[in-house]
């Protein structure tokens, strides 16, 4: 009866320790469970939590007005794709832990959460893509429409300091010409400018959506006074060319009549001159005489001439201030005047 005794004995202690050993084993897998669930659910909450922040970053990103402001959104942008990308592998080991977790617990849910989480990290990084792609653009544009607009003004003021130097209407007749002629080749060019000028009225425009209401604001204002200033700028060229014109035909004129008076001046001193010789008989004498007092009246006439040429002559010294025109004025009226005494001598 002993030895049955011991043998019930020996398979309860030996039933007991394979219990004892299974219990342990079921706590162990319990308490492996429990933290495979607390790893989860820490995981889970940290990615989802960087998922709205960031989602809220890709969604809040605002207009601004400079082309610094764009350059400086570009790079916070690129950080922020830079951290999407470094986020992957946080994603990557929460779906090692839910496949564990659905391996030990058959819990779908763990699955679809996972599904879900991925499904939103997946769009994150193509809206990040995307945003990037976008500010690229905004930035490209803007340094296009800054440069456009910077070699517009160059040249604006530039040719406003030639027409500014070439419109003056001081000079010779040769000096007017050279300044005609340059300024006919600054209107040549002009179509150069209302190029460049419509290049940045329409890079300025397809600024506006991409712009904070600040920037436009400056963009238009930039525009408006670009477009002012070709205005002016070509009216005036216009303005002084007329004048030029203007100058040059009263330049044309005034020697026209200059030398024909010059010319008439001389023969008419030359022919008193050598009639001055006394005549022999009374008859020759009375010629003369009717001669010379013919030419007297001849000269007192040609007086309207001579102001007419001095007044030609006054308003292209009032135009051009050119000296030797003064001159030529002061001497042809002591020119006139000796003419008139020597015929008044003559006669008398």
């Amino acid at each position: 009866g002993r030895e049955l005794i011991k043998r019930d004995l020996s398979q309860l202690q030996a039933d007991w320790s394979e219990l004892a050993s299974k219990v342990d084993e079921a706590k162990a897998g319990l308490e492996k469970a429990l933290e495979s669930w607390a790893q989860w659910e820490e995981s889970l909450e940290s990615v989802n939590h960087w998922l709205d922040k960031t989602e809220l970053k890709v969604k809040d990103m605002a207009l601004v007005s400079t082309l610094e402001e764009k350059q400086e959104a570009l790079t916070k942008i690129k950080n922020l794709r830079s951290d999407i990308a470094n986020h992957e592998g946080e994603v990557e080991r929460l779906g090692d832990v839910a496949a564990g977790l659905m391996e030990s617990s058959g819990e779908s849910r763990v699955s679809s959460t996972h599904t879900q989480v991925r499904n939103r990290y997946d769009a994150l990084q193509t809206a990040g893509k995307e945003l990037k792609t976008k500010w690229e653009g905004y930035v490209e544009d803007h340094q296009q429409y800054r440069q456009t607009y910077n070699e517009l003004t160059v040249w604006l003021r530039q040719t406003k300091d030639e027409v500014d130097a070439v419109g003056q209407m001081t000079g010779d007749q040769e000096d007017l010409m050279l300044k005609k002629q340059h300024l006919q080749r600054i209107l040549d060019d002009k179509d150069k400018g209302f190029s460049m000028l419509n290049s940045a009225v329409e890079m300025g425009e397809r600024l506006y959506p991409d712009t904070a209401s600040v920037g436009r604001d400056k963009i238009r204002q930039q525009l408006r006074t670009a477009k002012d200033v070709w205005d002016n700028l070509i009216s005036d060229a216009t303005e002084k060319q007329r004048k030029l014109d203007t100058a040059l035909s009263q330049l044309a004129s005034y020697t026209e009549g200059m030398d024909d008076l010059h010319k008439w001046m001389a023969e008419t001193q030359a022919w008193l001159k050598s009639d001055l010789s006394l005549k022999n008989t009374l008859q020759e004498k009375r010629s003369q005489l009717h001669n010379t007092k013919a030419l007297s009246q001849d000269i007192t006439s040609h007086g309207r001439v001579l102001q007419g040429v001095l007044d030609k002559a006054n308003s292209v010294y009032q135009a051009t201030q050119a000296k030797e025109i003064h001159k030529l004025m002061t001497d042809t009226t002591k020119q006139y005047e000796d003419l008139q005494a020597l015929a008044k001598q003559e006669v008398g």
